[in-house]
């Protein structure tokens, strides 16, 4: 049995209401820790994302917790400082695989929705 878990760690909104609150052109690395912790709570509660693969076989995408969520994001942003990714990348990131069925999820290939394509650079820490 295979598992997969990707785990994305996403930002938020400045001027949307739903967001998170925080600024979406503040770099992920420029981040307080006050903002770190609205993100990871507004993502966080978007929560997981879950295809049944088959054969025993499940993907999990966002399966991180709030307290987990801010602990990385507080070591990216202090290990990965010329990370150009926005809170407005994360955020939209986690937004767009909401909708992805179970065959999406299941794919050998993961097409990443394209806010998401800057956080998993090496210069973000393979977000």
């Amino acid at each position: 049995m295979r598992q997969f878990l990707l785990v994305l760690l996403l930002a938020g909104c400045g001027d949307d209401p739903a967001g998170s609150g925080v600024a979406r052109g503040k770099p992920l690395v420029a981040m307080t820790d006050d903002e770190i912790g609205r993100l990871c709570e507004y993502t966080v509660g978007l929560g997981p994302i879950t295809g049944d693969c088959g054969n025993g076989e499940h993907v999990t995408i966002g399966k991180l917790t709030v307290g987990e969520c801010i602990a990385q994001y507080a070591q990216r942003r202090d290990v990965f400082p010329s990370c150009t990714a926005t809170v407005a990348n994360a955020e939209d990131c986690t937004v767009q695989f909401l909708p992805y069925t179970p065959q999406q999820l299941c794919a050998v290939v993961l097409d990443l929705p394209d806010p998401c394509v800057v956080l998993f650079t090496n210069e973000c820490g393979g977000l």
